[in-house]
C-alpha cells in the first residue's frame, strides 16, 4: 500500500501513551478500551491517505446487518492495523479506532475517531473517509 512505503512513519506526528489517550478519551466516553501501550498520533492528512487505501469495499446494495456502518468501520480498523503493523516500522500503534455513538438525531451510528499530532479528536465516516461535521450526543463505546 503505497502511503505506507513513503514516508517515514516512526518519525512523523507525536507519540501518546495508553494512559495520555485514555484521559483525554475518558473526557467523552464511559467505555474506553485501548490495547497498545503507545500510540503515534499523525496529521489528519496523512490518515485520511492511509484512510482511503484501507477503507473497505461496499456491496453493491447495502444492507442493514450485513454491511452497515459497524461492519465498514470494524472491516476498516482490522485492515488498517494489518497494514500499520507491516510497514510502518514504528513501535507505536496508530492512534485511531472505533467508535459507536448516538448521533444528534439519537441514532446509533459507529464510525472512526483519530487523534492528531495537536490532540485534536476527528471522526470519519469509514465509507466515504468524510470527516463527520456533527458532534456525538453520547458515546456508547470507543476502542482503539
Amino acid at each position: 500500500m503505497w502511503p505506507f512505503v513513503r514516508k517515514k512513519w516512526e518519525k512523523l506526528g507525536s507519540v501518546w501513551t495508553a494512559t495520555g489517550l485514555t484521559l483525554l478519551l475518558t473526557t467523552r466516553a464511559e467505555e474506553v478500551w485501548l490495547r497498545d501501550t503507545d500510540y503515534r498520533a499523525v496529521p489528519l492528512k496523512d490518515f485520511q491517505a492511509l484512510m482511503w487505501n484501507c477503507r473497505p469495499q461496499p456491496l453493491e446494495t447495502y444492507r442493514a446487518e450485513i454491511f452497515d456502518c459497524d461492519d465498514a468501520a470494524g472491516c476498516f480498523e482490522a485492515d488498517m492495523r494489518r497494514e500499520w503493523a507491516k510497514r510502518s516500522h514504528g513501535n507505536e500503534a496508530l492512534a485511531f479506532g472505533y467508535i459507536e455513538a448516538c448521533t444528534p438525531a439519537g441514532v446509533r451510528h459507529a464510525f472512526i475517531w483519530q487523534l492528531d499530532t495537536a490532540g485534536k479528536l476527528t471522526y470519519i465516516e469509514p465509507q466515504n473517509n468524510s470527516v463527520i461535521q456533527w458532534l456525538p450526543t453520547q458515546i456508547l463505546l470507543m476502542e482503539g
